[in-house]
């Protein structure tokens, strides 16, 4: 009885420690001919070839599908062009989750992405077009002087 307890507390304490373990997405925006969000392995020399984006805002989402999504911490890249998205959900880097991802600079087309939650083996490329963001020029029908017959003017010329 004494050793299932012990086998048990183990067992119990490994997987406390994995799912703590801090795992970390990491990823590079350079700057290309299109926007784009691709996952490639971390040797790839395409994470090296190419201008970097610094000062890109990074926002992702864990199971962006499920009721149970979960919004993580929006990062900024490094001079490098360079970020790293903690994932704090249990099992993150040994447990299957999908992951969405959308960066964003001024002057620059916005690129997003959904893929498996990639292991430390994998990175983030993200290339980003020069250009508008169009989503943020967006009006939503939501606002309060929003009106359908401009948005349809603006969109005939």
């Amino acid at each position: 009885m004494r050793r299932v307890f012990t086998l048990c507390m183990l067992v119990i304490a490994a997987v406390q420690i994995g799912g703590c373990s801090g795992h970390h997405v990491r990823g590079v925006v350079l700057v290309g001919e299109n926007s784009y969000v691709q996952i490639v392995d971390k040797n790839d020399p395409r994470l090296s070839q190419g201008e970097p984006v610094m000062g890109a805002t990074v926002t992702s989402i864990v199971d962006p599908q499920s009721l149970d999504s979960t919004r993580l911490a929006g990062v900024t890249t490094d001079v490098s062009g360079a970020f790293s998205i903690p994932v704090e959900n249990f099992g993150a880097g040994w447990l299957e989750y999908e992951m969405g991802v959308t960066v964003r600079r001024s002057k620059f087309a916005p690129a997003e992405g959904f893929f498996p939650l990639p292991g430390s083996g994998k990175r983030v490329l993200v290339v980003l077009a020069p250009g508008r963001d169009a989503v943020g020029d967006r009006r939503s029908a939501f606002d309060e002087d929003y009106s359908f017959e401009r948005d349809l003017e603006r969109f005939a010329h």
